[in-house]
């Protein structure tokens, strides 16, 4: 890119580039998880109807991000309905690195910020953790069980709130709903599963605030997709 685009700031030397974003033999840990409807609900954007108590709480390796390298990330996941339609609505997101978290927020709506992800696979068995500011917020134990059985959540298309402020302080630059597909997903293996989940959080990061009530199972996926421009919605 040359900085006579002026697609990112600084025009200069631009932080990311335009997308698409083909993401290769990314690695994902899933696990599924009833919560408190009711405390969800009211986490969700003005206009967005939650249709099941089930999230994912995930965190996810990126060896290969196309132009945005590689990076870890995690997160939770709602079921949502905004007018006619329905998918995912990521409602907490960290990342481990810049140009990821601004391409995220700025071009799709989402909540990305920066975190640390620590990742180990052995054997079986897959351990992540994920934390910001030196306070834990996510961590999974995923042990493969291949007898597992559970019905996985329908968490696409992506629904997302893009909100930008303005410099006078006077109103939103931007406030759009954003709907986001993902393309020629190739998945390489997907791993069945038990998982234990432990959330936390504070006042910045209010993940504690979803109890876990029940893990009704796990993934460990290793799959490529591309991330593509989405559509504005309102």
């Amino acid at each position: 890119m040359s900085k006579t685009d002026g697609y990112s700031l600084p025009e200069c030397a631009p932080l990311f580039e335009r997308p698409p974003y083909s993401y290769r033999s990314y690695r994902k840990l899933s696990a599924f998880c009833r919560t408190d409807a009711q405390e969800l609900q009211r986490m969700l954007p003005a206009g967005f109807e939650l249709t099941s108590d089930l999230i994912e709480v995930f965190i996810m390796d990126v060896p290969d991000g196309g132009s945005l390298g590689s990076y870890r990330e995690g997160g939770i996941v709602a079921q949502v309905r905004f007018g006619e339609y329905e998918g995912g609505h990521v409602l907490y997101e960290y990342v481990t690195t810049d140009d990821s978290m601004a391409a995220g927020r700025e071009i799709w709506g989402y909540p990305k910020k920066i975190g640390e992800v620590e990742w180990l696979e052995q054997g079986g068995k897959v351990s992540a953790s994920l934390t910001r500011r030196g306070r834990p917020l996510i961590a999974i134990e995923f042990i493969q069980d291949e007898s597992a059985i559970y019905d996985k959540p329908v968490l696409q298309p992506r629904l997302q709130v893009k909100k930008f402020p303005s410099a006078d302080g006077r109103s939103l630059d931007i406030d759009k709903v954003i709907l986001n597909e993902l393309r020629a997903g190739t998945v390489h293996s997907s791993i069945k599963g038990r998982a234990q989940v432990s959330l936390n959080g504070w006042e910045q990061d209010p993940l504690h605030k979803l109890s876990i009530l029940e893990v009704i199972g796990a993934e460990f996926l290793v799959a490529d997709f591309i991330l593509e421009f989405a559509r504005e919605l309102q």
